[in-house]
């Protein structure tokens, strides 16, 4: 076996053994003087609602557990549980797919605030003769797109309160709106992104819900009469990479990119499209570098965009799961550094040595290929 593919198997089992995810209590020593508040929450809830309560505290921001009210937490979680009940399939939804994708409180780097109460009230009279998770999952999308556009806005996401106030918000704050209203049914939802397409400008993101046991995309506020149907249907099938996100670090997750301390950015590019492996070893006249970072990038929007930035493990190696095509793989430290356009085959392992100390460099007339549309 290549010894740079792996970390892609330790990281697997890295994942499945040990998720990351602080205590109890060293979450409740990081909320300093709001631990109270928490403490408070935690013997406000009955037996079985209080380990989820539990799960949101070691998994939240620092700022959240610093300033997070226990009447807030007491009401996101009752208001959770109240959704196992809502629909007959709901109970069949695993614990698991429930703490990361219908409890948690907050989508990305939105305000917290108390929505869900909002959003059932509203939605509810709506669906509530659905008869399927896939006619749940249509409907509420329809709501949403019946009260949110798309227009540019700030870098910084606004809540879903106030976009469904302004009845406009950039993509990421329609999937913000989107995934609270799926979640206040309890259907679990979670957003998907590319961080730049590879062939076109830009990027985006879209929201993704469980139904039956399996992810499906659709185009957050953005109706549709089938699942997995949206605008960038052929844009994602030649994506470079599309990322999910979670609330914690699943523990079933297998293909998880990033994770730290109450989150995980998990690949789900072979989701959307053919993938292959871009194994990359960097060495310094044969000897490996570890600690090394190493950067793929696309073109996009007139400049090389980087996509993924891995560190090189004690082998010199890092290992990225990709869609086809051409990318630009740099690595270096302060005092050198070798780039090449590498191609991703689908099915297939592309190797790559980078070596330091005769380091490469792309050519000035750039060309990169992508497979062409089906």
């Amino acid at each position: 076996m290549n010894r740079c593919l792996l970390p892609v198997l330790a990281l697997a089992l890295a994942v499945r053994a040990a998720p990351v995810e602080r205590t109890l209590k060293a979450s409740l020593a990081l909320a300093g003087a709001n631990a109270p508040e928490l403490r408070t929450a935690l013997a406000g809830l009955t037996t079985e609602h209080r380990p989820a309560a539990e799960f949101l505290i070691r998994n939240m921001p620092e700022f959240d557990l610093a300033q997070i009210s226990g009447a807030q937490l007491i009401e996101n979680v009752e208001l959770a549980y109240r959704t196992r009940d809502l629909f007959p399939w709901n109970r069949q939804i695993p614990d698991d797919v429930f703490l990361h994708y219908v409890l948690p409180y907050r989508v990305t780097q939105e305000p917290v605030s108390d929505w869900r109460r909002m959003f059932f009230d509203s939605l509810y009279p709506r669906v509530k003769s659905c008869t399927s998770m896939t006619h749940l999952a249509l409907e509420v999308n329809k709501w949403c797109g019946e009260r949110v556009k798309y227009k540019p806005n700030a870098p910084r996401d606004q809540g879903p309160l106030q976009t469904l106030k302004s009845g406009w918000g950039r993509c990421e704050e329609m999937v913000i709106v989107h995934i609270c209203a799926c979640r206040a049914m309890g259907l679990p939802a979670r957003e998907a992104y590319t961080p730049y397409w590879s062939t076109g400008e830009s990027n985006h993101a879209w929201s993704e819900a469980w139904i039956d046991g399996i992810w499906n995309y659709m185009g957050a506020a953005e109706p549709a009469p089938l699942l997995n149907n949206a605008w960038f249907d052929k844009s994602v099938q030649r994506a470079a990479l599309v990322m999910n996100v979670s609330f914690g670090v699943p523990a079933r997750e297998p293909n998880v990119y990033r994770k730290g301390p109450g989150y995980a950015v998990i690949n789900n590019t072979s989701g959307y499209t053919r993938t292959g492996i871009v194994s990359v070893e960097v060495n310094n006249s044969g000897k490996p570098l570890s600690g090394v970072p190493v950067v793929f990038s696309v073109f996009n929007s007139g400049a090389l965009r980087q996509i993924a930035r891995l560190t090189t493990d004690k082998t010199g190696c890092v290992s990225l799961p990709m869609g086809e095509g051409d990318y630009v793989v740099s690595a270096g430290t302060p005092s050198a550094h070798s780039e090449r356009v590498v191609t991703c085959t689908a099915d297939a392992v592309t190797r790559v040595q980078l070596d330091l100390s005769r380091p490469d460099r792309i050519p000035s007339n750039l060309w990169l290929w992508y497979k062409p549309l089906e």
